[in-house]
């Protein structure tokens, strides 16, 4: 590529690692980041592009109407263009690009890089076999109360198959994110940015995946995997603070005074304001809930696989409990 490659950057981890190795291997790049100023993705891209001496870095910020509403697309559109790129794969909760033209230009995001800190241990507080075996029960039979009996003895079948397969439920969680979230879910609307321009996914490669998944998952699942990654090839970056919530091995208990001093200093960082941390996906409004509702009571095939009592009752909450959801 002639051009710089353009690297989509926030304030956690994956996308961090991935300017670390590109600034190892002496591969210049340019960072873009989406938000409000004061989220901590801006503020902790902007600290990581000035470690790194990386002068092009575009913010751009959610467009807002007025001081206290942000602007979002309708659902309709939103939903129609991510079933035509990724054939339905995704639901709409995601967003996939629809650009007018190719360019030629080589982009790189963090995407994927949740395996090589555990996958779907990531959440975990605990690694013991009784909270695996209920992240096991929340994958496979958590909205079983909504499904037809069809569907939930498929939600069966997968929990019985993965938890009867593996002696160890962490290396169970870990095939299973392997073959549904990897492997079906996050491919989809992956590969519609490749409709756009020419983008690199470091974490979904194949030697990538082998060698991560030749680590023990509980040891990734410290995140002590991708820290010392950092150290190594980027050691200004390791000890800036992170998005959200800190290390997980900074939990643990630290007698000695130096290191207690180090994790202070790369301590989480949260948004300081209300509009710094809004996410309009999970504080739904009515005026986006209108039309979703509509549409999602207008779909017969759906009560293929959930009961449409159910699913009228959770679409009538005023606000909804489980915007997710």
């Amino acid at each position: 590529h002639d051009e710089a490659v353009s690297l989509s950057l926030t304030g956690g981890r994956d996308s961090r690692l991935v300017a670390a190795v590109l600034h190892a291997a002496g591969i210049p790049f340019r960072a873009t980041t989406r938000g409000f100023d004061d989220h901590p993705d801006v503020i902790l891209a902007r600290r990581i592009c000035e470690r790194l001496g990386v002068a092009d870095h575009q913010v751009t910020a959610p467009e807002r109407d007025g001081d206290d509403a942000v602007l979002v697309e309708h659902p309709l559109p939103r939903t129609t263009r991510l079933l035509r790129m990724t054939e339905g794969m995704n639901s709409a909760f995601e967003n996939v690009i629809a650009p007018k033209e190719f360019l030629v230009e080589a982009r790189l995001s963090g995407s994927g890089g949740e395996a090589l800190r555990g996958g779907w241990l990531n959440d975990q507080k605990s690694l013991d076999r009784d909270s695996l075996l209920k992240k096991f029960n929340t994958i496979t039979r958590a909205q079983t109360p909504l499904m037809t009996p069809q569907a939930k003895a498929e939600g069966d079948r997968l929990y019985t198959a993965y938890t009867e397969e593996f002696d160890d439920p962490a290396v169970g969680l870990d095939r299973m994110f392997l073959r549904f979230r990897s492997g079906r879910w996050l491919p989809g609307s992956r590969t519609a940015t490749l409709i756009g321009y020419c983008m690199y996914h470091p974490f979904l490669d194949h030697r990538v995946r082998w060698e991560a998944m030749r680590l023990s998952p509980r040891w990734r699942w410290s995140e002590d995997v991708v820290f010392q990654l950092l150290e190594h090839l980027a050691p200004e970056l390791a000890r800036l603070p992170v998005a959200d919530r800190p290390w997980r091995f900074d939990q643990r208990l630290m007698l000695n005074p130096l290191r207690r001093r180090a994790r202070r200093r790369r301590h989480a960082l949260k948004a300081r304001t209300t509009v710094g941390g809004f996410d309009w996906r999970r504080k739904l409004g009515p005026d986006y809930i209108a039309p979703m509702r509509e549409r999602i009571l207008d779909t017969p095939d759906l009560f293929e696989l959930v009961d449409k009592e159910r699913i009228e009752t959770i679409l009538n909450q005023d606000p909804v409990s489980r915007p997710q959801q």
